[in-house]
């Protein structure tokens, strides 16, 4: 049951941020990476209760694109994580 909720959650997430991440808006952009971000949560929970460990390698990768993304958006300072504009 897990699962299907979290299956939900993830594409509840993960289709207004790719969408919102294409706008030309900066809102839109920055509220899809905070999307894109949640989402993440989900597929770590989802690949930790299938017990699909070598799952979280690209989770985590998808988070620092997601990272990137906010981070171009930001209008502090564009340096995180080694990402610069």
């Amino acid at each position: 049951m897990n699962s299907l909720l979290y299956q939900i959650l993830i594409t509840s997430t993960g289709i207004p941020a790719i969408w919102l991440t294409s706008r030309d808006s900066r809102n839109c952009k920055r509220i899809g990476g905070i999307l894109g971000l949640i989402g993440q949560v989900f597929y770590a929970l989802l690949f930790i209760s299938s017990r699909q460990y070598l799952m979280l390698v690209p989770v985590g990768l998808y988070t620092l694109i997601w990272l990137k993304i906010l981070c171009s958006t930001s209008s502090r300072s564009r340096r995180f994580y080694g990402f610069s504009e």
